[in-house]
């Protein structure tokens, strides 16, 4: 049997379920080991992580300084040609 409306729209339905979760268990051993591994990875730093750092730190000093050599030319070349 099917209905037909004027507007050709159904009638909302809505249900409840009810979903029920076992909070007492322990989370399996292979979840356990797998959270404690990312664990220790975020916070162990190796000489390579800061190294790399180091680097990064070393490039974006060496960029400011050529920008602000570079900003100091071209008010050089602006007095200059006044």
């Amino acid at each position: 049997m099917q209905a037909v409306f004027e507007d050709n729209t159904a009638p909302a339905i809505s249900f409840e379920i009810e979903v029920e979760k076992n909070c007492g268990s322990a989370a399996p051993p292979v979840k356990q080991r797998l959270e404690e591994q990312r664990q220790l990875q975020r916070d162990q730093l190796t000489l390579q992580m800061i190294n790399d750092k180091l680097m990064r730190a070393y490039e974006r000093k060496a960029q400011a300084m050529a920008n602000q050599f570079e900003q100091l030319r071209d008010n050089a070349d602006r007095v200059g040609m006044t």
